[in-house]
């Protein structure tokens, strides 16, 4: 036999990989999108209880060690597997494998680490999992790490009495200091508590070496291929990729191949005349906005144009390809300043710190690496995934106007079942070809703090889903939201030419109910979600906002406790949520312009039909809780580190709404606001920012007052104490108030409310907030402007004193929020820490709020209260 016929005998092949003819394995590479890179073994499934088993090596090792803590990539080895967020008990692994007589081990060498365990058939999945969340988000505890030096030093020291050992550490000693072969690559007690920060050193260690693109796991297991492939990849995915900062050549790259291919293409006539028709539409049936707003745009264009031109002047009316080729032409790499905004970039450069003159920022300057110059193909760069977009379907072409002789003056319900309701109006008073058209979704289930982020996530994915294809009707000028508020409710939002609003309401109904999501996507979004959550509660304002909602309503939940749960939701929960709020719903609908009103059922019904509706239902309305009579302080640190003001907000509750109370207390605020200013910022320099405000919470009504004042000169009890000084004082100018002062006030809130819309949407914008709150008072401003002008001065005078004055019947909130006197190393990252709220105590004062949940139990529920008479 020829040898190279048997060579061929030898060999067969399995997913492109070569191996023996006798070897039954079935073998299969994959790579995720994050980088990380897996060989999956498949062997045949026996009646024998065989072990399968993993590994997994990280490409990093003790050469990386920097030289204040050697031996931190054996600590880190160690530590690694000490708990994750999934699986926070630190023997978490070890116990699931003692029972089920598995076992595990990692070692760790010059340029790689390795760690691997084995389990049975039926054991195995379930023991990947836990492996997995390991190097996904361990906790990396300080405690933890300080524990597993003791182990490190001991392997250390049991090593000494081992002549391989110790030659291995002799011949690393005679090496050149500059190698890392020189350095001590076991770690001991000495080497890892230097007086340095070796926790420190241990995370950024795992943040930079610890990522997808740096790892490869194989396993050899008696699952299938197919079933192993998706389980790796429904696991892997989240692992952490390399920051962004190593994709800044692939990006430059991205935008330069694709400035070529237009250079290469050149101008696309059809394109310009698209967006030339959707410019003269949009001219051709402008809105009417306000006075302040036009002078100052012409202002803007007045010496940048001829004056017949100063309106038209944002028309491109002219086609002119040579103009556009001599401006792409100047879109050269060579010529382009590339600004990277990254400390790890900025630490990268080797040029000299330049400072900005005016603001001293910081910056260093570098010349273009010669890689990134270089030209390369589009269909290489691209695969065939970016093109010129095709005819715009959502272009409105019929501008017909539905005039109806008669319209009502607000919007009437015109359909109405168990389980949705229409309310229209027609338009005879705008005459545009444009409408407005708002879905609310609700359910009849009271959401838990899961089911309400895993809510917001699926909203978040369907606005990332729907980008692509929605992209040309946001081009073609029509508007479109969705969004999941505070109060459970799914809100769908169309607006603009008619004409193609039904194609558009049709096209985002239809990616809710085909709804669809990868892990990858699942990933990013829970990652743009928990940073949107910190970022929230790291602003002490924003968190002084959210304490105020989570003591008045019940059912509420902030954004510290979401982020703790929001890695528990995984993408089959999410979608089960979404399953289950859409198969309950009432749909309630708003819509006005140019519509007629069958027009108007038939988008309705059409949305209906999408969804299954129960045969009864009965809405959930939000209730507030009743303050108790006096005072009561809830005070927090702040989370931010670098925040050096603290906030009191003072909430007073008055209690049920009417619209004759609203009137008064909307006179009251409005004659508050300049005093309250001048005294504690202008005289009294107490505040960065001081304001007040009127709330209707569910149709319970109270007042606030915002300072935020610098930690270091004012404490909260001393803004608090300014605060109740300014109020007694501005009693007694309510109480001496000139009667033509109070008529001027009554007047100027009287003409505010009197000004027409300028166009449809401010109307249309009004009454939809009637359907958010449920109160279905369209009417609302006419009832206003009728109260306000029955309201008498010593009526006003009375009720502003009793709110103001009465102490002991008063029900006031404070919330304050305590900064830091000086910055504490920086705002606190949003990575996987836990983070909880910091109530401060103070055992002299009775009326500190210790514990939030046990205050609330306390209280009492206002009925559903709605503002209509």
């Amino acid at each position: 036999m020829e040898r190279s016929q048997l060579v061929r005998d030898c060999f067969v092949e399995s997913n492109g990989i070569l191996k023996s003819v006798s070897d039954k394995r079935l073998f299969k590479y994959i790579r995720l999108d994050n980088g990380f890179q897996s060989l999956l073994i498949s062997e045949p499934k026996t009646t024998e209880n065989r072990f399968n088993a993993a590994c997994l090596c990280v490409k990093v090792g003790t050469f990386e060690d920097p030289p204040e803590v050697l031996g931190l990539a054996h600590l880190l080895e160690h530590a690694i597997t000490m708990g994750s967020e999934q699986f926070p008990k630190e023997n978490a692994f070890d116990d699931f494998l003692g029972g089920c007589g598995g076992y595990s081990n990692a070692q760790t060498e010059y340029e790689e680490t390795f760690f691997e365990f084995e389990t049975l058939y039926e054991d195995f999945e379930d023991a990947l999992r836990i492996f997995a969340s390991y190097f996904i988000r361990p906790l990396l505890k300080k405690r933890s790490m300080l524990k597993e030096i003791k182990p490190v030093d001991s392997e250390f020291l049991e090593s000494i009495g081992d002549d391989s050992s110790r030659l291995e550490l002799l011949f690393q000693s005679l090496i050149k200091p500059d190698h890392p072969l020189s350095k001590f690559s076991w770690g001991n007690k000495e080497t890892l508590s230097k007086n340095v920060d070796v926790h420190k050193y241990l995370v950024d260690f795992w943040k930079k070496y610890y990522v997808a693109s740096n790892m490869a796991l194989i396993i050899q297991t008696e699952h299938d291929l197919e079933k192993i492939s998706d389980l790796v990849t429904e696991l892997f995915q989240a692992v952490p990729s390399k920051n962004g900062l190593e994709s800044v050549p692939e990006i430059v790259n991205y935008v330069f191949t694709f400035i070529e291919f237009l250079q290469s293409k050149g101008p696309q006539k059809y394109y310009f005349d698209e967006e030339l028709l959707i410019d003269l539409n949009h001219f051709r049936f402008l809105d009417e906005t306000s006075a302040s707003i036009e002078t100052k745009k012409f202002a803007q264009r007045f010496f940048h144009c001829p004056i017949e031109n100063i309106v038209t002047r944002h028309l491109a009316l002219r086609y002119d390809a040579n103009v556009i080729n001599r401006s792409l032409e100047h879109l050269d790499r060579s010529e382009a300043n590339i600004m990277v905004i990254s400390q790890e970039a900025f630490n990268r450069c080797s040029g000299p710190v330049q400072n900005e003159k005016w603001t001293k920022l910081k910056y260093k300057v570098e010349e273009i690496p010669d890689e990134w110059l270089q030209t390369q193909q589009f269909d290489t760069v691209f695969d065939g995934k970016v093109f010129f977009p095709a005819p715009n379907d959502f272009i409105a072409s019929d501008f017909q106007l539905f005039i109806p002789e008669e319209v009502s003056e607000h919007p009437i319900a015109v359909y109405k079942t168990d389980d949705c309701r229409l309310w229209f109006k027609g338009d005879n008073k705008f005459k545009r070809p444009k409408g407005c058209i708002n879905f609310i979704f609700s359910t009849s289930a009271a959401l838990n703090i899961q089911q309400t982020i895993a809510m917001e996530l699926f909203t978040d994915v369907l606005m990332q889903n729907l980008k692509e294809e929605v992209y040309p009707a946001y081009v073609a000028g029509l508007e479109y939201s969705v969004s999941f508020n505070s109060d459970k409710q799914f809100i769908l939002k169309v607006s603009g030419f008619n004409h193609k609003l039904p194609n558009l309401v049709e096209l985002l109904v239809s990616k809710i109910v085909n709804f669809s999501c990868d892990d990858k996507l699942f990933s990013a979004i829970k990652d743009d979600i928990k940073k949107s959550y910190f970022n929230s509660f790291v602003e002490s304002q924003q968190l002084a906002t959210s304490i105020r909602h989570l003591i008045l309503q019940q059912n509420h939940f902030i954004s510290v406790d979401k982020l703790k749960h929001v890695n528990d939701i995984s993408l089959s929960e999410m979608q089960q949520t979404a399953k289950n709020f859409f198969g309950s719903l009432f749909i309630e609908s708003l819509i006005q312009g140019n519509f007629t009103r069958q027009q108007a059922e038939d988008i309705v019904k059409r949305v209906r039909s999408q969804f299954q509706t129960p045969a009864q239902f009965s809405l959930n309305y939000p209730q507030i809780y009743e303050l108790p009579k006096g005072e009561q302080i809830i005070r927090l640190k702040t989370f931010n580190t670098e925040e050096k003001c603290s906030i009191v907000c003072n909430y007073f509750q008055i209690g049920p709404f009417d619209i004759r109370k609203f009137c008064l207390l909307e006179l009251l605020m409005k004659s508050m606001e300049e005093p309250l200013f001048d005294t504690l910022r202008t005289q009294q320099g107490l505040g960065y920012e001081v304001s007040n405000w009127f709330n209707d919470n569910w149709g319970i009504g109270g007042f606030c007052i915002l300072v935020v004042s610098p930690t270091q000169k004012f404490t909260c009890d001393a803004v608090e104490e300014s605060i109740e000084k300014f109020l007694k004082e501005f009693s007694k100018k309510v109480e001496s108030m000139p009667e033509s002062l109070f008529k001027k006030l009554v007047r100027s809130r009287i003409q505010a409310k009197s000004v027409p819309d300028l166009h449809l949407k401010e109307e249309f914008t009004r009454n939809f907030e009637e359907l958010i709150s449920r109160n279905y008072c369209f009417d609302r401003l006419n009832r206003e402007i009728d109260c306000l002008k029955q309201i008498t001065q010593p009526e006003f005078q009375r009720w502003s004193l009793h709110q103001i004055l009465q102490f002991p019947s008063r029900r006031k909130l404070s919330i304050q929020v305590v900064g830091n006197v000086e910055s504490e190393n920086g705002v606190c990252n949003g990575g996987e820490k836990v983070y909880n709220l910091h109530v401060i105590e103070d055992k002299n004062n009775a009326k500190l709020i210790k514990d939030i949940a046990s205050f609330k139990q306390s209280l009492n529920l206002f009925p559903p209260t709605f503002v209509k008479n």
